[in-house]
């Protein structure tokens, strides 16, 4: 498994849509009602910490709009959802459902040849309530959600292009990812690079398969000349090594002349 910038893009959205389970009471109400409102709070999930603010816009074409956005240091990440007034009638006898906990079967989507289209099923335990907004947010004919990235990337390229002594780590899931580098004391002209990446150990039972992926870190290290330096920049503007998007390219990896790596693994 790899780790980038990108790929903690996508985790922030995963951290909007469970942050969307949790919407207050008061919203809820409103949004049973569809009566414009609107509430913003700070929120830390899984060592991630952000704002979140929760939009309830009116009726648009017959439908409720309601707008969740979620600010943090990877970006911003806004869910637009239309509901029906039979969604919303399932919502209210959701809420009146109270506190009991249930384990009920999903549908996952994702994008296969340019359109949304089922890809599986997973089990999901939560309250009536956050039972129907975690089907509402993982539906695509009622939510929408958009990632806009923060300046991380342009933050690295600029430093990297002179390798000024940076470091950045950044944690949510669990998961971790440390980048550091800064001008070798050894040898005059290059860069020392560190990228250290920790994942915990993730269970999930998919079309009724558990499948579990044991805990591990990888560290890569490299030696890299300024020139090299100047290129990863340069990728990183460019959205990245356009096959893996890791933020070292796979080919610097395992080249023994610029990188070395070593994983270990925790079986859990």
């Amino acid at each position: 498994m790899k780790i980038s910038l990108l790929a903690f893009s996508a985790v922030a959205f995963c951290a909007s849509c469970a942050n969307a389970l949790e919407f207050s009471e008061t919203f809820n109400a409103k949004v049973i009602e569809c009566a414009p409102f609107e509430e913003e709070s700070p929120f830390e999930f899984f060592g991630m910490k952000g704002r979140m603010k929760n939009e309830v816009k009116g009726t648009e074409n017959g439908l409720c709009r309601i707008v969740s956005t979620s600010d943090t240091d990877l970006g911003k990440n806004v869910t637009e959802c239309s509901l029906s007034a039979e969604a919303r009638k399932l919502l209210k006898e959701a809420v009146a459902d109270g506190a009991a906990k249930r384990t009920v079967t999903l549908p996952l989507y994702g994008e296969i040849m340019g359109k949304q289209a089922q890809i599986g099923t997973s089990e999901f335990t939560g309250t009536a309530t956050q039972i129907f907004w975690q089907e509402a947010f993982n539906d695509p004919k009622v939510c929408r959600a958009s990632f806009k990235e923060s300046d991380t990337k342009k933050e690295f390229a600029n430093a990297l292009e002179k390798c000024a002594p940076t470091e950045k780590q950044l944690g949510v899931f669990g998961m971790n990812l440390l980048i550091k580098f800064a001008p070798s004391s050894k040898k005059e002209g290059f860069c020392d690079l560190i990228q250290k990446t920790s994942f915990p150990s993730f269970s999930a039972t998919v079309n009724g398969v558990l499948q579990t992926t044991p805990a591990f870190t990888k560290e890569t290290r490299c030696r890299l000349s300024f020139d090299k330096m100047r290129e990863l920049a340069e990728r990183i503007r460019n959205g990245g090594n356009k096959e893996s998007e890791d933020f070292i390219p796979d080919a610097w990896e395992k080249d023994p002349e610029l990188c070395a790596s070593r994983k270990t693994e925790k079986t859990p």
